[in-house]
C-alpha cells in the first residue's frame, strides 16, 4: 500500500493520529506524479502531474464547497504506517490490549456472546477467549469469514460485471477470482537520480507491464511485473528480473521479492449475529486505485461504531443489517472500480508495439502515437474522487 486518501486521512483526523501518520509520510511539499515510459533506459511516453499535500490543502481551503475530502491524501508505506498505529494502541488506549502473533483459529457464538479460540504462532500455546462479538478483520483467507460459511463472489470473466465490452481481461486460468500473477520486489537503492531520470515520479509505468512505485522519494521502491503465462517466478533471480524491467543494472539490495496474485473478491455476507466482517475478509480488490486498504478503514470506522452502539447500550442489532447494507455497496462499487483501471493497463499493454524502443524516426513516430494514446484513455485511476471519497 503506497496511498491513504483523503476519505481515509478525513477518518484518522477524527481520530486524532493525523500528524502522527503524516510525520511518517512522504514529505508534503513532494509532487504526486505518474509517469509513463518504455523503460528506465528508453524514452518518456506521457506524464500525470497532481498537486503536492501542501498544494492539494490550499486548494480545498480556497474551495471549500464540500465537494472535496477535507484533507489532502498520503502518501505512505503501509510499511510505515502499521506501526505507527500499533504503538499508538500499546501507549495511549488502556482500553485496548495488544496481542500481536496470537491467529485466529476458531469461534463458536451463542446468544450471549463468542468464544474465541487463538494460538500463538511462536510457541503453538492455545487459548480461549470470551467477548461480547467478534470483529473478523483476518485478511483475504479470513477464519472468521470461513467460520460463518459465508462465500466470496467473484468477478474475472467477460459479462454483466465487465465495465465495457471491449475491454480486455486476462485471467488466471487457475481460479476465476484470480486476475494475471505478479512478481514483487521491494528493494532500496541509493541511484534516485537515475531512477528520477523522467522526473520525480510517483508511479513510474510501463506498456510492457510493469509499475515502479516510489515508496519514500529517498531509496526505497516496489515494482510489480508481470508473469506470464507458463513462467516459473520461484526460480527467478529477483534483481535480474529488475535490470530486465528497467532495461539497465542500477545500485540496489533487494529486502522482499515474491510472486503473488490480484483478486477480484466480494463476501456475499458481512457477518451474522455478533461476528462481523471488516477489510480484506469482505472484498479483496485489484491494486489499481488503492482501494484495498482505504476501503478497509471505511469498513472499520463504520463497524466499530455499531459495536459501540451495542456494548453501550444505545443502539439496536439492526444497525448491524445497515452495516452490511452500507459497506457491501461500497465494496462491490469499489471493486468495480479496480477492475476499470486494470483493464485500462491492460489496454495500453495490448497496444504496445516494440517500435517504441527504437532510436530512429520510426521509434518517435510510435512513442508519440503511444503517448497521445495513454493521455487519452487519462489516468481515472488516480482521478476517481467520488470512488475515493465516497
Amino acid at each position: 500500500m503506497d496511498i491513504t486518501n483523503g476519505r481515509s486521512m478525513e477518518l484518522f483526523r477524527r481520530l486524532g493520529v493525523v500528524d502522527l501518520l503524516r510525520a511518517q509520510a512522504v514529505p508534503v511539499d513532494n509532487p504526486y506524479s505518474v509517469i509513463w515510459c518504455d523503460r528506465l533506459s528508453g524514452w518518456k511516453l506521457a506524464t500525470f502531474d497532481y498537486p503536492s499535500v501542501n498544494e492539494k490543502r490550499a486548494q480545498l481551503r480556497a474551495e471549500n464547497d464540500g465537494k472535496s475530502a477535507l484533507e489532502p491524501g498520503m502518501r505512505v508505506s503501509q510499511i510505515l504506517l502499521e506501526p505507527v498505529l500499533k504503538k499508538k494502541l500499546e501507549d495511549d488506549c488502556d482500553h485496548v490490549t495488544v496481542m500481536f502473533g496470537w491467529a485466529l483459529e476458531g469461534f463458536d457464538q451463542d446468544d450471549d456472546g463468542v468464544s474465541v479460540q487463538i494460538k500463538s504462532t511462536e510457541t503453538g500455546e492455545t487459548k480461549t477467549l470470551r467477548a461480547d462479538y467478534l470483529a473478523g478483520c483476518d485478511g483475504a483467507g479470513s477464519v472468521a469469514r470461513k467460520g460463518l460459511g459465508i462465500p466470496l463472489s467473484t468477478v474475472a470473466q467477460p459479462g454483466p460485471d465487465t465495465l465495457t465490452s471491449d475491454e480486455p481481461i486476462e485471467v488466471d486460468g487457475s481460479d476465476p477470482a484470480h486476475i494475471r500473477r505478479l512478481y514483487m520486489i521491494h528493494f532500496n537503492s541509493p541511484e534516485i537520480e537515475r531512477i528520477n531520470k523522467f522526473g520525480p515520479a510517483w508511479h513510474l509505468q510501463s506498456p510492457l507491464g510493469w509499475s515502479l512505485i516510489a515508496q519514500d522519494d529517498v531509496n526505497t521502491w516496489t515494482i510489480h511485473v508481470p508473469v506470464r503465462p507458463g513462467e516459473d517466478p520461484s526460480t527467478w533471480d529477483p534483481k535480474q528480473v529488475l535490470f530486465d524491467a528497467l532495461g539497465c543494472e542500477i545500485e540496489c539490495e533487494i529486502n522482499v521479492a515474491n510472486p503473488w496474485t490480484p483478486r477480484l473478491c466480494l463476501a456475499e455476507r458481512y457477518g451474522e449475529g455478533r461476528v462481523w466482517l471488516a477489510g480484506d475478509s469482505t472484498h479483496q480488490v485489484i491494486p489499481t486505485g488503492g482501494y484495498g486498504m482505504n476501503t478497509g478503514i471505511g469498513d472499520a470506522t463504520a463497524l466499530g461504531w455499531v459495536l459501540a452502539a451495542q456494548v453501550n447500550g444505545w443502539g439496536g442489532a439492526r444497525l448491524f443489517e445497515a452495516y452490511e447494507a452500507e459497506r457491501r455497496h461500497v465494496g462491490e462499487r469499489n471493486r468495480h472500480a479496480s477492475f476499470r483501471h486494470a483493464n485500462l493497463r491492460f489496454r495500453i499493454r495490448a497496444d504496445y508495439s516494440e517500435a517504441i524502443h527504437e532510436d530512429s524516426e520510426s521509434g518517435d513516430e510510435a512513442r508519440s502515437k503511444h503517448g497521445a494514446y495513454i493521455q487519452e484513455l487519462g489516468n481515472l485511476e488516480n482521478e476517481a474522487w467520488g470512488i475515493e471519497w465516497g
